[in-house]
């Protein structure tokens, strides 16, 4: 058998747990830098007793990290804090399991960036029921409400809708962006430093719910949410200019004579509604103030909830 064979067999051994009992050649290598050790604890075949869990691959990920990705860490295991060449701990890796014990309490342990496990968790909705630390913030100033937004998984009754993020930008904004305000929800006012309103955000990618009527909220420029809405071809086949409610709340009329408006308009300045210009998307960029680019999740590793791992 040549090297490569033997090699390659062990690899195999270790991701079918048929190593000889007291084997302890955990780190050899293959050619990605991946160590035997590595292999088994994602595969699940490492033996009772295993504590080579520091050891690392040349990413500097753990045999603690594989086995907290594939939700394979023994029962009764501590040592979430240990952490990647990027800070990301072991604690963060459970989190896209689901597999952190029901009495883990370390959601504040952060990577070099500041995302925490509670951060992570959120992104992969692996958040407890009862978790309460809606504010804690990576060092761009995003909370794990702002994360738990983007996700989709803030719980029933969830009321913390103005934790403010960078730019004064709330819970509410994130999730009007993805189109996850809860039934119900009515704080369409709440504005970013910019006046930006949820309900801009909303309006812009089609999720205002039917009978909405705060057309007329207005950002610190003056535009309406009704412009938005009009702009990106989101205006209900309803809407009409006497039935929009004017700033103060009470009705609107008819457009003043002389003011052009083409067969709806909205603002308390009599501006026309903007035609929609270019063919709409079904989900357009966002404007300016809108969702931030870098707040998604792309690749198949453990992501912090509010950049791109990219590993």
């Amino acid at each position: 058998m040549t090297a490569s064979d033997r090699k390659a067999d062990l690899f195999r051994r270790a991701a079918e747990g048929t190593l000889p009992e007291g084997f302890d050649g955990w780190d050899e290598r293959s050619t990605d830098g991946e160590t035997l050790a590595h292999r088994a604890a994602r595969s699940g075949r490492l033996p009772t007793g295993f504590e080579q869990w520091g050891l690392s691959d040349d990413r500097g990920r753990t045999v603690a990290h594989a086995a907290a990705v594939a939700g394979t860490l023994p029962s009764g295991f501590a040592d979430w804090s240990l952490s990647d060449f990027r800070g990301e701990t072991v604690a963060h890796a459970a989190a896209r399991s689901a597999s952190l014990p029901p009495d883990f309490c370390g959601w504040a342990l952060a990577d070099r960036r500041g995302r925490t496990v509670a951060h992570a968790a959120a992104f992969w909705s692996s958040l407890p029921d009862d978790f309460a630390l809606w504010e804690l913030r990576d060092h761009d100033g995003w909370s794990v409400a702002h994360a738990a937004a983007l996700a989709g998984c803030l719980p029933p009754g969830f009321n913390e809708w103005g934790i403010l993020g960078p730019g004064g930008r709330t819970a509410a904004h994130l999730a009007a962006c993805r189109g996850r305000l809860p039934e119900g929800f009515s704080l369409w006012e709440l504005a970013d430093d910019g006046g930006r309103t949820v309900a801009h955000e909303a309006a812009r990618r089609g999720f205002l719910p039917e009978g909405f009527q705060s057309w007329d909220l207005a950002d610190a420029v003056g535009r309406t949410v009704a412009q938005e809405a009009a702009e990106a071809g989101r205006l209900p086949a309803e809407f009409h200019p006497c039935t929009a409610p004017s700033a103060g709340g009470a009705g609107g009329g008819d457009a003043p004579a002389g003011s052009g408006a083409p067969g709806g308009w909205a603002g308390s300045d009599s501006r026309p509604l903007p035609r929609p210009s270019g063919r709409i998307s079904p989900d357009p960029a966002p404007s300016p103030g809108g969702c931030p680019p870098h707040l998604t999740h792309t690749g198949n590793h453990p992501a912090d909830p509010l950049l791109p791992l990219g590993k």
